[in-house]
């Protein structure tokens, strides 16, 4: 959030934006609870989020990969290389625009970099959620 001078009744005061982020985290709240009613009501939502393992890697590391290949019948989850080793793909493109669709940003409020989004998979693996496919 940009900071920001206002004028109030007492005079000019420095705005940093915390009443708004607070307002859309409030309204990011309430979104994701109306998803999780709209899936309970269909059935749909399974709470496979086991509790030894943080939400963000249990998200980015597995579910948004499985998301991408409900989405993408036939396609598999894949973290592809260039030769001089930048992290490529379909599958990472997909997680990264479905952060930012959900307006889930890093903690530097920055959008997902693909290194790091690799880096929640690895995690994921490494806790049992997901199966490594090595070629």
């Amino acid at each position: 959030m940009p900071v920001r001078v206002v004028e109030t009744d007492l005079g000019q005061k420095i705005d940093f934006g915390t009443d708004l982020t607070i307002r859309n985290f409030l309204a990011a709240a309430r979104a994701i609870n109306q998803w999780a009613r709209i899936a309970e009501q269909y059935g749909r939502l399974k709470l496979d989020w086991p509790k030894n393992v943080p939400l963000d890697v249990w998200l980015i590391g597995a579910r948004l990969p499985q998301l991408y290949e409900s989405t993408y019948p036939g396609k598999t989850y894949t973290r592809n290389r260039k030769a001089d080793q930048t992290l490529y793909g379909e599958s990472l493109a997909f997680v990264q625009q479905a952060l930012a669709a959900m307006k889930i940003v890093s903690t530097e409020g920055k959008p997902w970099a693909v290194e790091t989004i690799n880096n929640y998979r690895t995690r994921a693996i490494q806790a049992g959620l997901v199966q490594s496919r090595k070629k």
